[in-house]
Order: structure tokens, then C-alpha cells, then sequence
């Protein structure tokens, strides 16, 4: 019977799936009837058809018929209903084509209808939880809602659990459906765990970025305040180096000179952010600016001062 190849893909008995066309050859697609019958068998790691030898391949797989053809986005999708599980016997391969014969397996009912309800109903729920945030998760909620049993469930989800590929096989091989669904569970608690860690993670990680952020920023103001204050201290510092050099060169009686430099020193303990500065600065203006130096005797001619007088009047 012709195999068809599956990889991280969790695959259970009595479950409609849809298999995509480049998992056949385009013989094999041509030939394709209705009612045709494949094996899904599961392959140890990930490879091309052509690659693939007999070892390649798990000893249990799953029995499945072509319902019908639907065309999507212009790629075939082969619809199929899974069947029992079966055991995978004298694997040919020839090129691209898998051949192999098979046995049925035969499930073990050990665990009770309401047991298997119980389990389905935590599985959605974890189901739910886990796409609760994802684009579209209301529709996939509904969706996830429909499953009516947990093989559907593990079919639907199995790329996702977090488990191994030795692991999902492991679930398609167990008899037990007690264990397999233990697995199966299993499998979506581990998940919804890691993500609860990853949002555990993240949630710090974003926490940190931010209190990072806050502090650069912080440190950022900092720098720029010290660069303006020591701008400021620049400029006061100039000011006040233009005052006591005015003061010196502006020819003052001592006492002014004393008056002055006492005004200065105020000045400078005062500081620009001073609310006396104002005050302080407009004084030593105008105290250094006033004409103190005794001016040029200037020689009278009384003559010339007399000829002025006589003409005007």
C-alpha cells in the first residue's frame, strides 16, 4: 500500500486531516481516486522523499481513506479520514514511491467514557488558554469547542505540544488509550507551562527594558542639566571676572573701592540662581561704569573766552 510521510505531525485514528499535494508525486496525484487507501507513517527526522530509506521510517502508522479533493489558494488539498491504528511491516522504497504493508493494531479500552469527557473538557481548556490572545482567537476558540474527542484534539494541536518527535510516536503507538491520553495531556499542560513562563520572561524582560529606559533617560537629563549649569557657571564665572577687573581698572576712592569689592563678594557667594542677583549685578554695573578717575586739567584761555562773550553780545 502507498505510505505517505509525515514529520513533527501527530496523527490519531478516526480523524478527518488534510493532506497537502506535494506530500505526492505527480503520478501519484493523478491517480488518485475516492475511497483510495494510504498509510501515514510517521519518519525518524526530516527529509526529502527521494531520501528516504526504509530505516527511515516508525514501525506504527495509520490507515487512511481520500473523502475528496478541495482546491486552496491553487494548491490541492487531499480531505481524509483516519482509521485504526497498524503496524508498519516490509517498507519498499523505490525513488520517491513508499510502499509497505501493514496489521492492524487493536486499541486498549481501559478508561471509561467519562473519564475520557473529563479529559477532553481540561484539553480544550488548555486549549482555549492557549489561543485566547492570538489573532483570531475567538474563531479558533469555536472552533476548538467542536472537537468532539481527544484523538481530534492531539491531531488538531499535535505540532504544537510540547513534546518530541520520539514522544509523539509514542502516543500513536500506545494500546492504552488511558496512557495515550495521559500523554496527550501531558503534553498540553508542559505547553501551557512553557508559555506561562515565556510570559513570566517576557513580562520581566519588558519590566526591565523599561526601568532600563527610565534610568537612561535619567541619566540622559542629568548629563543635560550639569552641561546647562556648568554653562550657567561659565557665564558667572566671566561676570564676575568682568566686575573685579572693572572694579580694579574704574579708579575708585578706597572706601568706594571697599564698598564695591564687598558687593562683589556677596555676588559671587549669591550665584546666579540667587534671588538677589539681579540686584547685585545691576549695582556693580552701574558702580563701574560711573566716571571715577579725576579727568585732565584743561588750561582756561580767558582771552579767547572774552572774544566769545563780546560777540554773542
Amino acid at each position: 500500500m502507498l505510505v505517505i510521510p509525515v514529520f513533527d505531525t501527530l496523527i490519531l485514528s478516526n480523524v478527518q486531516i488534510n493532506v497537502q499535494e506535494d506530500v505526492f508525486s505527480q503520478e501519484e496525484i493523478d491517480h488518485i481516486k475516492q475511497e483510495d487507501t494510504f498509510l501515514i507513517v510517521p519518519i525518524k527526522e526530516q527529509k526529502e522523499r527521494g531520501e528516504l530509506t526504509e530505516s527511515d521510517f516508525y514501525d506504527v502508522g495509520i490507515l487512511a481513506k481520500a473523502v475528496s479533493t478541495v482546491n486552496h489558494e491553487g494548491n490541492a488539498l487531499f480531505v481524509m479520514d483516519t482509521q485504526e491504528r497498524v503496524r508498519i511491516h516490509d517498507v519498499a522504497v523505490e525513488g520517491s514511491r513508499v510502499e509497505a504493508s501493514y496489521e492492524i493494531l487493536t486499541d486498549i479500552v481501559d478508561i471509561s467514557e467519562q473519564e475520557e469527557h473529563e479529559l477532553l473538557m481540561e484539553f480544550k481548556q488548555y486549549a482555549e488558554e492557549l489561543v485566547q490572545n492570538l489573532p483570531g482567537g475567538v474563531w479558533m476558540k469555536g472552533y476548538i469547542r467542536r472537537w468532539k474527542n481527544l484523538n481530534e484534539a492531539a491531531t488538531n494541536i499535535g505540532s504544537y505540544l510540547d513534546i518530541d518527535d520520539k514522544e509523539r510516536f509514542e502516543i500513536m503507538a500506545a494500546d492504552s488509550l488511558k496512557k495515550r491520553y495521559h500523554l496527550i495531556l501531558e503534553g498540553i499542560r508542559r505547553l501551557m507551562g512553557t508559555k506561562a513562563v515565556r510570559e513570566e520572561v517576557s513580562s520581566k524582560m519588558t519590566q526591565e527594558q523599561q526601568d532600563a529606559y527610565k534610568v537612561m533617560a535619567i541619566k540622559k537629563q542629568m548629563r543635560l542639566l550639569e552641561e546647562q549649569l556648568n554653562t550657567l557657571e561659565e557665564d558667572f564665572t566671566s561676570e564676575e571676572e568682568m566686575f573685579a577687573k572693572k572694579i580694579e581698572e574704574a579708579g575708585m576712592p578706597e572706601e568706594a573701592k571697599k564698598e564695591a569689592d564687598r558687593v562683589l563678594k556677596r555676588f559671587s557667594m549669591e550665584g546666579s540662581q540667587g534671588h538677589e542677583y539681579g540686584t547685585l549685578y545691576d549695582y556693580l554695573d552701574f558702580v563701574t561704569t560711573l566716571s571715577w578717575k579725576d579727568g585732565e586739567e584743561k588750561k582756561i584761555n580767558l582771552s579767547r573766552a572774552k572774544q566769545i562773550l563780546e560777540k554773542d553780545h
